[in-house]
């Protein structure tokens, strides 16, 4: 008998995904519901290889700190390579910018570990083209609203929106340090917005990233796709166990869930995506 494992119960696009058995060798799994969204699972060993290089890579400078993400291969291409090399992390991060882990922002949130925005900047990459035009929920530091516009510059854009007014704030003090040419240009917009409503009007977009945990992929997110489009945003409770998911938009027409396909990755571990910010 083929040996199973049990995925708990989560949540795509407002749908419950029963709890079901599926085989080790096996990657793919559907909501339970007619014919809703694929949902592809990778094995454990990938996700915990992963997590496991990450301990490895901090340095004593962001050029040192991407040259071990490099050889831990967190980084697998040039061009997220070369944008990290670029955009010093130094000028987003408070405290131990080059130390490969989260660090705290203020007002309830968190700069995401270097190796979580360099696994984001590889997911997103086929997207991720000069020209192309992408949405950044919970910009928090402006790290990778900058990462993500210098991939897209000189006429894609990036909108960067947080729930918080002080976030975008510092956001955009940050990207002033020595990435200001990306808001001059205006390769690079910060609004204060809700990430559970992203940013119809300046849409549709190739690429989404979601910086903190839904409870379910906000509906309003993958309607704002591209058919072809990419988003990748943490699933899960906060607390709870949450798992990085990567969307791809298949079409427009339809019932919602119908849309997209959902691919989980790997375990995480995010902030919530808040509806109502207590900070104003």
């Amino acid at each position: 008998m083929q040996e199973t494992h049990r995925v708990k119960p989560w949540m795509v696009a407002g749908f419950s995904l029963s709890s079901i058995a599926f085989p080790r060798d096996s990657y793919r799994f559907n909501i339970r519901r007619g014919r809703h969204a694929t949902v592809v699972s990778f094995p454990l060993f990938v996700r915990a290889s992963v997590a496991m290089c990450a301990w490895f890579c901090s340095g004593r400078s962001n050029t040192e700190l991407v040259h071990r993400l490099r050889a831990s291969n967190v980084i697998t291409s040039e061009r997220v390579k070369e944008v990290m090399l670029r955009v010093d992390r130094g000028n987003y991060a408070p405290n131990f910018a080059y130390d490969d882990s989260p660090q705290y922002l203020g007002y309830e949130q968190t700069i995401s570990a270097p190796h979580m925005h360099a696994h984001a900047l590889e997911l997103l990459k086929e997207r991720l083209v000069p020209g192309a035009t992408v949405l950044d929920v919970g910009c928090g530091s402006g790290y990778l609203t900058a990462a993500m516009a210098r991939m897209v510059e000189p006429k894609g854009r990036v909108v960067g929106i947080d729930i918080v007014k002080p976030l975008v704030s510092l956001a955009k003090n940050n990207i002033e340090k020595a990435d200001d040419d990306l808001l001059t240009k205006g390769v690079v917009t910060l609004e204060c917005k809700t990430g559970w409503e992203g940013d119809k009007e300046k849409g549709p977009y190739d690429a989404i990233h979601v910086g903190a945990a839904a409870s379910s992929v906000p509906r309003s997110l993958v309607e704002q796709l591209k058919v072809g489009g990419i988003m990748i945003i943490p699933v899960g409770p906060e607390g709870g166990n949450q798992v990085l998911c990567r969307v791809q938009k298949i079409k427009d027409q339809g019932p919602i869930e119908e849309t997209f396909v959902a691919q989980e990755l790997l375990g995480v571990r995010y902030v919530p995506l808040v509806r109502q910010s207590p900070h104003g």
